[in-house]
């Protein structure tokens, strides 16, 4: 679902929450915070994505989308030495 209206009534939520939209730079944070800190001790797909998403509410960042989520998981495994398969990652 995406069109102006539905844009400005996001843009409206985040500014009343003080949330902020998750741009390339915090998704490379993220990733690299999911690397160092989650996948070399979790492998359930799943938690990798909570732990990802209790990240963004901590830094007051819109969670990403689901499909967005997937591909941080996944750079995550990567970034961690291992491929997604060997981190529990589903494949993008």
């Amino acid at each position: 679902m995406d069109g102006p209206h539905v844009r400005v009534h996001r843009a409206q939520i985040r500014e009343h929450l003080v949330f902020r939209e998750c741009s390339a730079a915090e998704a490379e944070t993220l990733t690299a915070y999911l690397a160092e800190h989650v996948a070399h001790k979790e492998r359930s797909p799943e938690q990798v994505r909570l732990e990802l998403l209790a990240r963004c509410r901590a830094e007051s960042i819109e969670p990403p989308t689901p499909g967005r989520c997937d591909r941080i998981s996944t750079d995550d495994a990567g970034s961690a030495g291992g491929d997604a398969e060997a981190a529990g990652c589903p494949s993008a």
